[in-house]
């Protein structure tokens, strides 16, 4: 069984790993450790789309998802070709900004972790300054 320990982590981290676990294995099961209810429904949700069967347990205020892979598993391609991702600020919400640039910062990363890239993304208004900022990290790597 492989153990992931994403305590600590926000969301999207803990579904990404979860992904990437599920990904390295073509049977099996993973276990996914968590420290908050959100991640957990992520989790869930996301365990049940694919329709891998999956157990929760709860211990001291963590959460324990176990997820089964088998290779009758069937999962139905649900992905389009044909999205488009509009981004028209540089935050995420109205209220704090530096809560809505660090949910936009997540979004963006999310959409780099993704199997299948969407079909374009267009950026206007406020959005425009995050060309600038992706460009600049995509330098980086």
């Amino acid at each position: 069984m492989i153990k992931i320990d994403a305590i600590g982590q926000i969301c999207p981290m803990p579904i990404i790993m979860t992904k990437n676990a599920l990904k390295e294995i073509s049977e099996g099961t993973i276990e996914i450790s968590v420290d908050n209810k959100i991640s957990k429904e992520n989790i869930e949700k996301f365990a049940h789309e694919m329709n891998f069967h999956y157990l929760t347990e709860e211990k001291d205020n963590l959460f324990f998802i176990q997820i089964t892979k088998t290779l009758t598993n069937k999962v139905e391609n649900k992905k389009s070709n044909d999205t488009v991702i509009v981004i028209d600020s540089d935050k995420m919400g109205q209220g704090d900004d530096a809560l809505g640039e660090t949910l936009m910062k997540g979004f963006i990363y999310t959409l780099t972790e993704i199997e299948e890239l969407p079909k374009a993304i267009l950026f206007y208004n406020r959005g425009v300054f995050l060309t600038s900022l992706i460009k600049s990290s995509v330098k980086d790597l």
